[in-house]
């Protein structure tokens, strides 16, 4: 059976240590990491043109290139495009969500904020994971 995956616009080392907390979680389940926003809107559209959008995708605010905002809202301009349903979007961004990032949540849909946390890399995986854990839950009507 081919794996289910999770898009993450993240830090290498951070879904590194997330990768085997995530497969003990759930084995079906693979995280595909892209280190910058250009990368990510392009394994995105691969996905979703081979008919295998991820279950959810995880941006960093911090993307290269292109940041998180900009991020999602190419991927949901390429939803259009495809007809396609929206993915789940977990922001992982400094602070807690101020008023333009609670309206850019509204206008995204399905779209929810994670603080991240001066903490080390592998506290942030653990907390990357537990989100995961939850929005997937959301996901598959659990």
């Amino acid at each position: 059976m081919a794996k289910e995956r999770i898009l993450v616009g993240q830090d290498d080392a951070i879904v590194e240590a997330a990768k085997p907390l995530m497969a003990k979680l759930d084995a079906g389940i693979e995280l595909v990491a892209v280190g910058d926003g250009a990368r990510c809107i392009v394994a995105f559209t691969k996905l979703l043109r081979a008919g295998k959008p991820p279950l959810l995708v995880a941006l960093d605010d911090d993307l290269a290139r292109i940041d998180g905002e900009g991020c999602a809202r190419a991927m949901r301009a390429i939803e259009r495009a495809f007809g396609a349903d929206s993915v789940a979007v977990l922001f992982y961004a400094a602070g807690a969500a101020d008023p333009s990032r609670s309206a850019l949540l509204k206008t995204l849909g399905r779209a929810v904020h994670l603080p991240r946390r001066e903490e080390g890399t592998d506290a942030q995986a653990l907390r990357m994971v537990k989100a995961f854990a939850k929005l997937l839950k959301q996901v598959r009507g659990q």
